[in-house]
């Protein structure tokens, strides 16, 4: 309460910005990519045929797929939610498709324009996926042996479904790494800069006079940082999951458990800098260079099969590296003997700081600045 009182507008600022960072990071990968495990559609098919029944099995693909016998069953589908979107295949569009000129094809769903732009995208990727086909086997009959062959053997399905996941996992990697730097950064931007602040203008020495000690102050401090990381933790992980629906690959509660175990070890880190730099700007920059190189060295933001094979390794000295680490050995279902190690690993550099912190916090009794 004391730290919000003296610094509303900066502690507003760190959570706020962090948030529309990440929420900025999440729409620029909506727009290049739809995610759509949850996503269900529902097809009125009125010019039955060779190529509309194409259609359905590649739309089949990628969403579940529910046919309904008319428009109005369908839209009884959207309005409870049975179905996200429908698709209508009108009179003339298994000629069109044939011909190779879609026509009499559209789509309603009701669940607002990010899932109206996704189901657009994904009927189109199924269309040209038809006009494809249709393309290579120049005959009818061709075209006929063709789909048989995938009914047969599902290969379009089967492909997806790794290809899919492997993505999906990337790109929980991805937003992982970018909500641990921008953790750090936030985290650092009210801990340690309070520190520094309250030991230039001499808190410390009047909390003297006062029941509050200064070591009571010092972890008040470090508690709200917590919280901040926690706030931004929980955000991140309902954004994935509810708005814009994405597989992780692993249990959420696990995912918030080990990003907790970080957001731990970066407050105890920003206090053992805030404590152990003398000087504000001397501080600032230091914890900039720190989180930005290990950030981008970890392979949490830089994929680590892009780098140089020194830089692989010198990852694995990266405390974001065996956050990341731990949550693929949990996406590839690895053995928990090397999950647990991950974890330890992880669970030492946070005992590492914490020591380095009380010592430092225990040498350091009285600092001047310059």
């Amino acid at each position: 309460m004391l730290l919000w009182e003296k610094h509303p507008i900066r502690l507003f600022f760190v959570v706020a910005i962090p948030f529309i960072s990440i929420f900025i990071y999440f729409s620029s990968y909506q727009d290049s990519a739809a995610y759509t495990d949850n996503v269900s559609f529902g097809v009125v098919n009125h010019d039955r045929g060779t190529y509309t029944k194409a259609l359905e099995f590649f739309l089949s693909g990628n969403v579940k797929l529910k046919s309904y016998s008319s428009s109005r069953a369908a839209t009884d589908g959207l309005i409870n939610n049975d179905v996200n979107t429908v698709v209508y295949l009108k009179k003339g569009s298994n000629e069109g498709l044939r011909k190779l000129r879609p026509t009499n094809i559209s789509i309603r769903s009701l669940q607002g324009k990010l899932l109206e732009k996704q189901s657009k995208t994904l009927v189109a990727t199924a269309i040209a996926n038809v006009v494809r086909l249709q393309r290579a086997s120049l005959k009818d009959r061709v075209f006929q042996r063709n789909m048989r062959t995938l009914y047969t053997k599902r290969i379009t399905i089967d492909q997806r479904d790794t290809n899919s996941q492997a993505n999906k996992n990337m790109l929980t990697t991805q937003i992982i790494g970018f909500l641990m730097m921008m953790m750090l950064y936030s985290i650092t931007s009210f801990a340690g800069d309070v520190i520094q602040d309250e030991r230039i203008n001499h808190v410390y020495d009047r909390l003297l006079t006062t029941p509050l000690t200064q070591n009571e102050y010092l972890w008040g401090t470090a508690v709200t940082a917590f919280f901040i990381g926690t706030f931004e933790t929980g955000l991140t992980m309902m954004l994935m999951k509810y708005f814009f629906m994405i597989n992780a690959g692993i249990s959420y509660l696990k995912l918030f458990g080990i990003l907790e175990l970080f957001a731990l070890m970066a407050v105890i880190v920003s206090l053992l800098i805030g404590l152990a730099v003398n000087r504000k700007g001397t501080g600032d920059a230091l914890q900039t260079l720190l989180y930005t190189l290990t950030s981008l060295l970890s392979g949490t933001v830089i994929p680590l099969s892009v780098m140089p094979t020194f830089m692989q390794q010198l990852a694995k000295f990266m405390p974001q590296y065996w956050v990341v680490e731990t949550i693929s050995s949990v996406q590839k279902l690895k053995e928990p003997q090397l999950i647990l190690m991950n974890l330890a690993i992880l669970a030492v550099f946070v005992i590492f700081f914490f020591c380095a912190t009380l010592f430092v916090a225990k040498r350091k009794k009285k600092i001047q600045f310059i």
